[in-house]
């Protein structure tokens, strides 16, 4: 879908990526190694793998922990082994 959207000139965008914390995503093993590799959270990891895959991700901070976690992750960049990995 990604791949169509693009070459019809549509922006992508994620809404609610992390599901409010309840993704086994957060959890996977690949994830978790990133960020730690990064001394990053596994849901910053996230939210710049669809930044760097050009996917706009439209998050729901509750606290403002989580706010300030969702804004670092301009701070973040995922070396192409890192997008590599989470794409497999």
């Amino acid at each position: 879908v990604t791949d169509f959207c693009r070459e019809q000139g549509v922006h992508v965008m994620s809404f609610c990526p992390l599901a409010h914390g309840e993704l086994a995503l957060l959890e996977d093993p690949t994830i978790q190694r990133i960020a730690a590799s990064h001394d990053s959270s596994p849901a910053q990891v996230v939210l710049r793998w669809l930044l760097q895959e050009d996917i706009t991700p439209v998050v729901k901070a509750t606290t403002t922990r989580h706010l300030r976690e969702n804004l670092d992750v301009y701070g973040l960049s995922l070396t192409a082994e890192d997008m590599a990995a989470i794409r497999s």
